[in-house]
């Protein structure tokens, strides 16, 4: 009996052995049904809720909350919610979250209560739930911080107002003092992690130095959604971020890197002890192929964006299952996510995401803490990530890259590869908002050699019938709206419908094979041409190597003002005035392109040169009488029948949208019945409608202080319709009248 027992040990010891044992922070993996992932790879989800009570803005429910924790706690899953201020002080709302901080997890599935703290305020064992700050700025929240509230409750969502970027940076230390201070009265410990959908990269340091919170969540990529733009930053994949700036990639060989047992996320740590680099976790789940230079903001696993493109559940579950199964990586990842302020059918859609997260048994869910140090023992130095086109199931592609150098987006499209965004990243650049105040909305761009979401100029239109040519023709011709050409950034477009700037990297695709890694563990993007030749694209950490030829003549580079190409015998080089910035060298049968860092001054210089693409921001900039709009939309009107509406778009020196604050003085001769000066939109743009009762010729002068001084000549025509008598005695007028109904049915035609 002793015999068979010490064979038994001794055979369970070598199984054990040989067994692989899951990188998680907590005793055991938990996967969807209690077992552990089978492999190295895993399919992680990680869920983060935001939380709202009733203040002002944007007020959240407690029946959805509690939606929310009962979805989670049936499928056995984790959870983690973000609370805003005036949860902190809302009974209801803290009776219920203060509840969920002893739910415990066991690996059969079953979950219990207890409120067992350990010696320093932290919670042992394997928790369900935590708890993390959603650090929107609220009135009360500023009152209580001593800081003067900016917003109001129109205008509260917007970036200057809501998140610290438009405070001064004194204040914005108080408000997370605040925020922190009522959450460890509350809670008796500090968040786990704060969430700010965008946040000055000084302010999240900190937290991270003060408080100790070293995961920040942000929003995901998307140009003004919210007033807010987020274009350049590592896609998806949570990442380590420089202390520079958090939109920036630090990459995996993090200073002062501490072990994981001696710091939990959330520790209380001193101002003076060495931190943890934060890791920066993306909002929502979004789809490879067409979140890209989306302007819907349809493209995401959360059910108020897909339901916006008449998109269902099928939809959100291939894009789960397509994110989770990233397995050219070390794992598949997942964050999703729903505020408690959304409407009751998002809320309904949302339980049946949770719900369906059990029908892949081999997913992992994780807390917030959790996640943080399985990530420090998962980092790679090129993360990839691929897309399908689940809406018209093509057989287009995207590949995504992310490097600590570089960002990079392939597409795939009848038969052809390209290059179609190009991002040269360093973790020395800063912060704009480290040193500035946001003054209208928030942007955050990183430098670009190519950016294909992105148009700086109007563009012809492709592939128009006949009809629609002819019509083009004509509205370009006679429609003022048609002949101004305004350099300020055009509305985001996916580069799969759209010409861009890139480079064509093979024109006659015959197989994509996808992601893959070499032997030397690097990320590998391979496909098979129509003479057979398997080619491939390996990418390492600051450089990117083919085993084919790229040529200056592939390269398309039509609309950047700031870049320019230089040809040599071995390939050629792309600098930001003079600065290199890529440089392709190739030999008989490769290549290689090598990233020269861009040094912090220098993308300054360029962000303030070149603001339209980098930092397009608009302000009260000096407006230039020649650059700046001015036109007639409707130069033909009826008498009685309509108004002569004036268009005024201010511009500065580079053609860029601006702002004034001086009145306008408009001067009209003959006097007309009626002047109407419209309020000025946000933008600056002002229309202004010019009435009359009496048939004639009209000059029009448009002025703002001494710096805008335009003239305009109108005409009000008879109503020839119902006077037809006196058209015929007015030759001249009549023709004022039939070119009113020219232009009117041209424009709706």
């Amino acid at each position: 009996m002793i015999k068979r027992f010490a064979l038994f040990l001794l055979i369970t010891s070598l199984f054990l052995k040989l067994v692989p044992v899951n990188v998680l922070a907590s005793d055991e993996a938990i996967a969807i049904n209690g077992d552990s992932a089978s492999d190295d790879f895993r399919k992680i989800i990680l869920i983060i809720n935001q939380v709202r009570s009733d203040e002002c803005c944007d007020p959240g429910s407690v029946k959805f909350l509690n939606k929310q924790i009962d979805s989670l706690i049936n499928n056995n899953l984790k959870g983690n919610f973000a609370l805003r201020y005036d949860v902190l002080s809302n009974p209801a709302y803290v009776k219920i979250l203060k509840n969920l901080r002893g739910k415990q997890v066991d690996c059969d599935g079953r979950s219990d209560s207890t409120d067992q703290l350990n010696g320093d305020g932290r919670l042992d064992g394997t928790y369900q739930f935590e708890l993390g700050a959603f650090l929107e700025i609220t009135p009360k929240l500023a009152q209580d911080a001593g800081v003067l509230y900016k917003g109001d409750s129109d205008d509260w969502y917007k970036a200057q107002y809501v998140y610290t970027v438009g405070y001064e940076f004194e204040d914005r230390k108080k408000i997370i003092d605040k925020y922190m201070e009522e959450f460890l009265n509350v809670f008796g410990t500090y968040p786990k992690f704060t969430t700010a959908w965008i946040m000055d990269t000084d302010s999240v340091n900190y937290m991270n130095e003060k408080y100790g919170v070293y995961v920040h969540q942000i929003t995901r990529e998307q140009w003004g959604t919210d007033s807010y733009t987020m274009s350049g930053g590592p896609v998806h994949y949570p990442y380590f971020a420089s202390k520079n700036w958090l939109f920036v990639n630090g990459g995996s060989d993090r200073e002062n890197d501490l072990d994981s047992d001696q710091t939990e996320v959330g520790s209380d740590r001193g101002q003076n002890e060495d931190q943890n680099q934060t890791l920066v976790l993306r909002q929502t789940g979004s789809d490879p192929m067409f979140n890209y230079g989306d302007s819907t903001n349809s493209f995401t696993t959360q059910p108020n964006d897909y339901a916006i493109g008449n998109r269902g559940f099928d939809y959100f579950r291939n894009l789960k299952n397509e994110l989770v199964n990233q397995r050219q990586n070390n794992y598949g990842f997942l964050l999703l996510g729903l505020e408690n302020s959304m409407a009751e059918k998002f809320q309904d859609e949302y339980s049946k995401q949770i719900d369906s997260i059990k029908d892949d048994g081999e997913v992992v869910s994780m807390t917030v803490s959790e996640f943080y140090q399985f990530a420090e023992e998962n980092t790679q130095a090129a993360i990839g990530l691929e897309g399908h086109d689940f809406v018209s199931n093509s057989d287009r592609k995207s590949f995504w890259v992310n490097a600590k150098n570089y960002r990079a987006r392939f597409i795939y499209k009848d038969s052809q590869l390209f290059l179609s965004d190009l991002r040269i990243i360093n973790e020395n650049l800063e912060d704009p908002y480290n040193n500035y105040v946001a003054q209208d909305l928030a942007f955050w761009v990183t430098p670009f050699i190519f950016n294909a979401s992105q148009q700086y100029s109007l563009s012809e239109p492709a592939n128009l019938s006949f009809k629609e040519s002819i019509l083009h023709s004509l509205r370009k011709k006679y429609l003022p709206e048609m002949q101004k050409v305004n350099f300020e950034v055009k509305s985001s477009r996916n580069d799969f419908s759209t010409f861009f700037d890139g480079i064509k990297i093979s024109e006659n695709v015959r197989e994509i094979k996808g992601f893959s890694r070499n032997a030397g563990g690097d990320l590998v993007l391979s496909w098979i041409d129509e003479n057979d030749k398997t080619n491939e694209i390996v990418f390492e950490n600051d450089q990117i190597k083919t085993n084919f030829i790229i040529g200056a003549n592939d390269l398309s580079l039509e609309q950047s003002d700031f870049l320019t190409v230089k040809k040599n015998w071995k390939g050629f080089e792309l600098t930001f005035d003079d600065e290199q910035a890529l440089l392709v060298n190739c030999s008989l049968s490769d290549c290689k392109l090598s990233f020269n860092p861009l040094a912090d001054d220098v993308f300054s210089q360029l962000r303030e040169d070149y603001y339209p693409y980098f930092f397009p921001e608009i302000t009260d900039r000096l407006m230039d009488n020649v650059e700046s709009v001015f036109y007639a939309h409707n130069r033909y009107a009826v008498v009685g029948k309509n108004p002569v509406r004036f268009v005024f778009i201010p511009k500065d020196d580079k053609g860029f949208a601006t702002n004034y604050q001086i009145k306008p003085e408009i001067l009209v001769t003959p006097t007309p019945s009626e002047i109407d000066l419209h309020e000025k939109q946000a933008n600056g743009t002002t229309f202004l409608d010019i009435n009359s009762e009496v048939v004639g010729k009209y000059k029009v002068q448009f002025m703002v202080g001494d710096l805008i001084n335009k003239k305009e000549t109108v005409y009000f025509a008879p109503d020839c319709k119902n006077k037809i008598g006196y058209c015929v005695l007015h030759p001249v007028e009549s023709v004022w009248y039939l070119s009113s109904m020219f232009y009117t049915k041209l424009r709706n035609f």
